[in-house]
């Protein structure tokens, strides 16, 4: 959406090849490699920072120290999607939808827990397109007995 509407978006990924399809996709975006030193090169000129770290089955790692957000420009913002798994940010804590946001090192953190509750027919929808499939599945007879007999795959825990 930011790069609709004509932000300079940079994208700092881990290399699982989602690098390569947004390179594919968004065209103006820049992708670089998640690491400490990209991330402090850019921490003077970013205006919205979006934490969006994912570590399945375990808290989010914290990858932005308190000297980092020094480093940003005052009134910048931070959103930390990862706030369910504990923030991706070292000042991040979670808020809710009554009372969203506080400013920690003059920089404005929105770190609401469950954020696609603000949303939730959104939210079940995308939910239902990715599972459809899973139940369409469960309906044959010889999957349900598969899954009987087998204890529950734990890839289908979240945390």
């Amino acid at each position: 959406m930011a790069q609709g509407l004509g932000a300079d978006v940079t994208i700092l990924e881990v290399g699982s090849g989602a690098d390569a399809f947004l390179d594919i996709t968004l065209h103006t975006a820049h992708t670089l490699y998640s690491n400490e030193a990209h991330l402090m090169e850019l921490m003077p000129n970013i205006d919205l920072l979006i934490g969006a770290v994912l570590v399945p089955g375990a808290k989010a790692p914290k990858l932005i120290s308190r000297e980092m957000l020094r480093r940003m420009r005052p009134g910048s913002v931070l959103v930390d999607i990862a706030i369910d798994q504990g923030g991706c940010a070292e000042t991040s804590r979670a808020t809710t939808h009554h009372d969203p946001v506080y400013v920690e090192e003059g920089v404005t953190h929105y770190c609401v827990a469950n954020m696609p509750g603000a949303y939730a027919r959104t939210a079940t929808q995308a939910l239902t397109n990715v599972t459809h499939r899973y139940v369409e599945l469960l309906r044959r007879p010889r999957s349900r007995r598969c899954v009987a007999r087998n204890s529950p795959p734990s890839s289908a825990a979240s945390t």
